[in-house]
C-alpha cells in the first residue's frame, strides 16, 4: 500500500516506471541483442491485460447457457441467451464478450439468440497471448460450433480479426463494426512508438509475425480484404473524435465494401460508443432487416 493511500495514483507511477524500464531494455536490446529484442517484443504485443466484468455483467453471465468451445489447446468461455436468429457478437483487445451485455436485452425481445464469446487471453478464456490470426480462428470456431450465424457484430480490433474469418469462410447474412480497426500495421506503429522500440527491432518484429501469418503485415488489411471477397451488407458505426482509430479509415472501409452504411457519431470515443443508446437502436433495426437490404440503408430516428 502506498504511503498515501492512493492506490490509483501508485499504479500509474508505477506504470510509469515499467514502460521507462521496457524502454531501456529495448533500445540496449536492439544495441546487444537484437534477436531477443524482437522475441520479447513479440511476447508483449500477444500479451494482453485481463479486464474484469462489472457487476451488470455479472448478471447475465448468471443467466447464460454456457457452451463448450476449444480452439487448439485452448478453453474458450463462450455464452447465449435465446433462441431464433443467432447474432455472435466480438469483443476488442483487453475486452470479453460480456462487455456486449447492454445490447442482450434488446436483442433478445427483438427475438435473436445473443451469443458472446471471450477471446484466447482474455476474460474467462484461457490462454496467455494471442495474435491476430489465431482470433480470427477463435471466431471460426465457435461458428462452427454454435451454427449458423445471421449477424455479426465486432468492435475494434475485433473488426479485422472478424473480416479474416469472413476471408476464410465464415458466413453471416448481416455484420456491424463499431470502432473499426482497419490495418494491423498501424498497431505495429503505435506499439513501437510508444515503448521507443528501436527501428531494427520493430523490423525484426514485423517479419517476426509475417512468418508466422505466411503473408505481409499490409496485407492484413480490412480495407484491402473487403475489395478482394464477397461481402455481407455492413452497418459501421464510428465517432469522429475517436482518438484511437481515424473516422477516415471507417469511411473508407464504407466505400470499397459493397452494400455499406456509415453511422458517424460524436463525443462517444472509441470505446463508448458501444454504450451509445442509438447504436444499439440502430443496430437492432439493420439486423432485424434480413431482406429488406438493398444497398443503402436508411437511419431511423
Amino acid at each position: 500500500m502506498p504511503p498515501n493511500g492512493d492506490n490509483a495514483l501508485y499504479e500509474d507511477r508505477l506504470s510509469r516506471l515499467t514502460v521507462g524500464i521496457v524502454r531501456k531494455g529495448f533500445k540496449l536490446g536492439g544495441q546487444l541483442a537484437p534477436g531477443l529484442a524482437v522475441r520479447a517484443g513479440a511476447w508483449l504485443m500477444t500479451k494482453p491485460k485481463r479486464s474484469q466484468s462489472p457487476a451488470h455483467e455479472m448478471e447475465w453471465l448468471a443467466k447464460a447457457r454456457p457452451v463448450s468451445v476449444s480452439y487448439r489447446k485452448e478453453r474458450l468461455a463462450v455464452l447465449e441467451w435465446g433462441n431464433g436468429p443467432a447474432v455472435l457478437f466480438v469483443h476488442g483487445w483487453c475486452s470479453r464478450g460480456l462487455r456486449f451485455s447492454h445490447m442482450i436485452a434488446p436483442l433478445l425481445e427483438a427475438g435473436f439468440k445473443v451469443i458472446v464469446f471471450d477471446a484466447p487471453a482474455h476474460g474467462r478464456s484461457s490462454g496467455a497471448h494471442i495474435n491476430i490470426v489465431q482470433w480470427s480462428e477463435a471466431i471460426l470456431a465457435v461458428a462452427e460450433r454454435v451454427g449458423l450465424i445471421r449477424g455479426l457484430v465486432a468492435h475494434s480490433i475485433g473488426v479485422t480479426a472478424s473480416v479474416l474469418a469472413l476471408e476464410a469462410g465464415l458466413k453471416t447474412d448481416k455484420v456491424v463494426f463499431v470502432s473499426p480497426l482497419t490495418n494491423i500495421g498501424g498497431a505495429f506503429v503505435h506499439f513501437s512508438g510508444a515503448l521507443d522500440i528501436p527501428e531494427n527491432v520493430a523490423q525484426g518484429m514485423v517479419q517476426h509475425f509475417e512468418a508466422i501469418f505466411e503473408r505481409s503485415i499490409d496485407k492484413i488489411d480490412a480495407i484491402r480484404i473487403a475489395r478482394q471477397m464477397e461481402t455481407p451488407p455492413l452497418l459501421i458505426f464510428h465517432d469522429k473524435e475517436d482518438p484511437l482509430l481515424a473516422h477516415s479509415r471507417a469511411a473508407e472501409l464504407a466505400m470499397v465494401w459493397k452494400h455499406a452504411e456509415l453511422i458517424s457519431t460524436s463525443g462517444n470515443g472509441h470505446h463508448s460508443i458501444l454504450d451509445d443508446p442509438g447504436v444499439v437502436r440502430e443496430t437492432i433495426l439493420f439486423l432485424q432487416g434480413w431482406d429488406d437490404f438493398r444497398g443503402n440503408y436508411q437511419r431511423v430516428g
